[in-house]
């Protein structure tokens, strides 16, 4: 079977990913948060850690919702 990927816009680039039953709707949605943010540079602490709160965030939010 083949699905159709999401896709969003991402800080003027479109962003595509896989879709149910795989994360990318999750992948999707944490980058929904983190557009909210400025981007630090590559590499920076502040960027790593937005991301892995953003991650964490959003599977909290869709576990909660899957039940």
């Amino acid at each position: 079977m083949w699905l159709d990927a999401i896709e969003a816009d991402y800080k003027g680039g479109k962003v595509f990913s896989v879709p149910a039953p795989a994360s990318g709707a999750m992948f999707i949605s944490a980058l929904g948060l983190l557009s909210t943010f400025d981007h630090e540079g590559e590499g920076s602490a502040i960027d790593l850690h937005r991301t892995t709160e953003a991650m964490k965030v959003r599977s909290l939010l869709f576990i909660v919702i899957s039940h």
